[in-house]
């Protein structure tokens, strides 16, 4: 707006366009992109915090298998051991069994089997 002496007001295009026929409808699509950039930038945070907890959600799945699998190998290592024949000739005593001596083998005659 300028103002002098004598002069008077003068307003500059900003004050007719939102008080004339166009106003109330810059005024809505104003509003409605204020509204609409609002919702884009809750839904972007929803999603941001959506995949963050889901990337939690992995890291924790995925110690979860790394336990998993150190277990695994701990307790094939024992079986390993178990089957050691250091292992075996110590519970032979333990077990009261006694080694062979002679074995025997029985052949078996062949079967007949009648065909028609």
């Amino acid at each position: 707006m300028l103002y002098g002496s004598g002069q008077k007001k003068i307003e500059l295009g900003r004050g007719r366009a939102v008080g004339g026929r166009w106003g109330r409808y810059v005024l809505a699509a104003n509003l409605m992109l204020i509204v609409f950039s609002v919702g884009l930038s809750v839904g972007y945070l929803v999603l941001n915090n959506r995949t963050a907890e889901r990337g939690f959600m992995v890291r924790t799945v995925e110690k979860q298998i790394a336990d998993l699998r150190r277990e695994a190998d701990r307790l094939d290592m024992q079986v390993v051991a178990m089957q050691s024949m250091g292992n075996i000739e110590g519970q032979v005593g333990e077990l009261g069994l006694v080694p062979v001596d002679e074995l025997d083998y029985i052949s078996a005659v062949p079967a007949a089997v009648a065909i028609r």
